[in-house]
């Protein structure tokens, strides 16, 4: 993907995190990581959770096995997935022994510029966008949860450096897009 690609990718998924959590109770991804980022035709990002459903039905497995996701803990998980791509690198990788959150943590604590490890396939990208990202990046890791900013903070702060709004960040009409709403109704019923 190019550097506006992906961008429109970040903030489709900003946008639909802000959505979830505000809702009334709030909902947060429990694995939010790229893996849970699917993609329309067009690019448009939608997200999906497998664990969900299967957590909601076993709430009290949840609460002994897992941590139970936050907004916050999804702020942070979208700081390393914005991470992941700029860098173009991937969550975990034996080249590399290590996951793609301990590196990113380790790069941010040194306080690097963003531009040194940009991934090598964009041929282009505005720096002043990529200056942008990398602070928004690291407000999302904070790692105090209470000075990460919210979701809804995020989706503004990529709107402005994007420009995209959330009707261009929706996918576009298409034949298949009215197909899955129409699935996705049938299975509710």
């Amino acid at each position: 993907m190019d550097w506006g690609t992906r961008l429109r990718v970040a903030t489709g998924v900003a946008y639909c995190l802000q959505h979830m959590h505000q809702l009334d109770p709030p909902m947060a991804l429990i694995k939010l990581n790229s893996s849970a980022v699917y993609l329309t035709d067009d690019y448009a990002a939608k997200l999906s959770d497998l664990s969900f459903s299967n957590d909601i039905a076993s709430a009290e497995t949840r609460a002994m096995d897992k941590p139970l996701a936050t907004p916050e803990s999804n702020v942070y998980s979208l700081g390393v997935l914005l991470f992941e791509m700029v860098t173009g690198r991937l969550p975990y990788s034996v080249e590399h022994k290590d996951s793609l959150e301990n590196w990113a943590s380790h790069y941010l604590e040194v306080d690097q510029p963003l531009k040194e490890i940009v991934d090598p396939i964009l041929v282009s990208y505005q720096e002043d966008q990529l200056e942008q990202v990398a602070s928004l990046i690291t407000s999302c890791v904070h790692p105090d949860p209470q000075k990460r900013p919210t979701m809804k903070d995020v989706s503004e702060r990529l709107r402005e450096i994007t420009k995209i709004t959330p009707e261009s960040a929706v996918p576009k009409l298409s034949p298949l897009w009215w197909a899955e709403i129409e699935i996705a109704s049938a299975e509710a019923r």
